[in-house]
């Protein structure tokens, strides 16, 4: 499924759009594979994941509201014109969803009962990418705080998603002025000041 998945965005999306979607894609599929297809210890993750499915499917598959509306708000900075902006929000936005899903996790009991497992995991997908595009626009920070809310863009974007990884394609595809080296260096002399 990922090469199909990779094969489309090379063939699809502009090469440098293209390089951090397979990137991000990549570093999940690798976390998983670590987590729960190589060795003694990933059998009893997988194990224990599997024993969770019951209540996963219960409770978060049908109720992905936390994620949903991480890309209900995210998909609205594809057309905000000030690139600048774009990557802290989209950070903010995934460290909001993380204290959704935190809220979400304790309002069942046996959610609850995998409160931290689930917390874990969930990060487990995103964080090397986070690390590296967000820098301290993170949880353990008050920088989201601080930033304020989004801008509003000038053409609502009503295209509907099923997941992150199309949102960011999308804003990455959208960002004329701003590359990565760019927004860590910003980010750098913010920290130095």
């Amino acid at each position: 499924m990922v090469s199909t998945v990779e094969l489309f965005i090379r063939e699809c999306v502009p090469k440098k759009v293209a390089d951090m979607t397979v990137m991000i894609l990549y570093t999940i599929k690798g976390n998983l594979l670590r987590r729960y297809c190589s060795g003694e210890k990933s059998t009893n993750e997988a194990r224990k994941l599997i024993g969770m499915a019951p209540c996963i499917n219960a409770y978060l598959q049908p109720d992905d509201r936390c994620s949903m509306r991480f890309v209900n708000q995210t998909k609205q900075l594809v057309n905000v014109k000030d690139d600048w902006v774009k990557m802290p929000h989209i950070c903010c936005g995934y460290v909001e969803s993380m204290r959704c899903l935190d809220r979400q996790l304790n309002e069942q009991a046996c959610l609850r009962e995998h409160h931290d497992y689930l917390m874990d995991l969930s990060r487990s997908f995103i964080t090397s990418i986070s690390d590296i595009m967000c820098g301290d626009y993170n949880e353990d920070t008050d920088r989201c705080e601080k930033l304020g809310p989004p801008p509003v863009p000038s053409v609502v974007n009503t295209k509907q998603y099923k997941t992150f990884i199309w949102v960011m394609t999308d804003i990455l595809a959208s960002m004329k002025t701003l590359t990565l080296a760019k927004f860590r260096a910003e980010q750098e002399q913010q920290q130095q000041q």
